[in-house]
């Protein structure tokens, strides 16, 4: 009887691995014994897994996407739906991961100088943006390409970016908590101008 096989457990931990790196030193000076090292794994089955560190990124980008997706997807009502997307983008209570907010920050940031980097994050934030529009239309009761609704969407989605951009950059300057409260409020807001 053939052995199982543990490829899937190993490309994970060596994408957290990777997420671990990142989050202390950034991906440009994070080095494939860095990630081996956060990953708890020698160097030659991080190369064994992945030719490259940016495939290792790459894999990071749809890793990050399905964390989100799952929270969204636990979630029973639409409203609760956006709940947890607020809370898994910019939420500070239980299940919140800093790492992968700092992690998202710096693929964004790889994304401004490798094309194939600003590729997948791009198609990402796209499908988000998707999710986004559609659980915004939902809780102000209008279709998904409502024009309203996108406009809301687009606006939750740059207060989020902004808020990771500032977390990971200039964390000194924002108070903790504030972009989940102003996504909020955002929403609030849009809810009550709705006829």
């Amino acid at each position: 009887m053939a052995r199982p096989t543990n490829t899937h457990q190993r490309r994970a931990e060596i994408v957290e691995g990777l997420s671990q790196a990142m989050a202390s030193r950034g991906y440009r000076a994070a080095t494939v014994q860095h990630i081996a090292k956060a990953a708890g794994l020698s160097p030659g089955l991080v190369h064994y897994h992945f030719k490259t560190k940016g495939a290792v990124l790459l894999a990071l980008i749809a890793t990050l996407e399905d964390r989100i997706a799952a929270r969204v997807d636990a979630a029973v009502t639409p409203e609760d739906k956006l709940d947890a997307l607020i809370e898994a983008l910019v939420g500070r209570g239980p299940g919140a991961d800093d790492a992968a907010v700092r992690s998202w920050t710096l693929v964004a940031a790889e994304a401004t100088v490798d094309d194939e980097v600003r590729d997948a994050f791009e198609q990402a934030v796209l499908r988000l943006a998707e999710t986004l529009d559609g659980l915004v239309a939902s809780a102000l009761g209008c279709a998904p390409d409502d024009e309203a609704a996108r406009e809301v969407s687009a606006q939750v989605l740059a207060l989020v970016h902004g808020a990771f951009l500032l977390s990971a950059a200039a964390p000194k300057s924002i108070v903790p908590g504030f972009a989940a409260q102003g996504v909020r409020r955002l929403l609030a807001a849009a809810m009550a101008e709705r006829p």
